[in-house]
């Protein structure tokens, strides 16, 4: 028995890891939402998900990179998007099929993230580290 080689399987502790870490980012999100920037805590993240608050810096360095996951989510939105109807699988000659596209993802994405990206730039003024991630996020959008 002592030469026998076991395999360790980490599929279900990685699957666990990111359920929780969802969970985390969607507490936070509702709570931003809610109750704005300042009344969003790392413990009251943890209590509404059950893990502690030492699990949620564990994730996340601190608020502002929990803030930044949950834009990242917003962006990014709920599973994987078609070829299809993505604006960037369209031909740049097609215009008009690009310019539906652009509006889609307008249409789509817009009331997702416009109410989260409003709250990092109040919040951006009384917090440096978020100061930045809003600088961040506007440089990207006019690149």
């Amino acid at each position: 028995m002592a030469g026998v080689k076991r395999h360790y399987d980490g599929s279900a502790r990685r699957a666990q890891a990111e359920r929780v870490r969802a969970a985390l980012i969607e507490a936070a999100r509702r709570m931003l939402l809610g109750d704005g920037y300042a009344a969003l805590t790392i413990p009251k993240v943890a209590l509404a998900c059950g893990v502690s608050s030492e699990s949620v810096y564990k994730r996340f360095a601190g608020k502002p990179a929990l803030v930044r996951a949950v834009v990242e989510q917003a962006l990014r939105g709920i599973g994987p998007v078609a070829a299809e109807t993505r604006s960037d699988a369209l031909g740049a000659d097609d215009l008009q099929a690009l310019l539906r596209g652009w509006s889609r993802l307008s249409a789509e994405v817009g009331p997702r993230v416009a109410p989260i990206l409003l709250l990092v730039q109040l919040a951006a003024t009384h917090d440096p580290e978020l100061a930045n991630l809003a600088r961040e996020l506007d440089d990207n959008r006019r690149a």
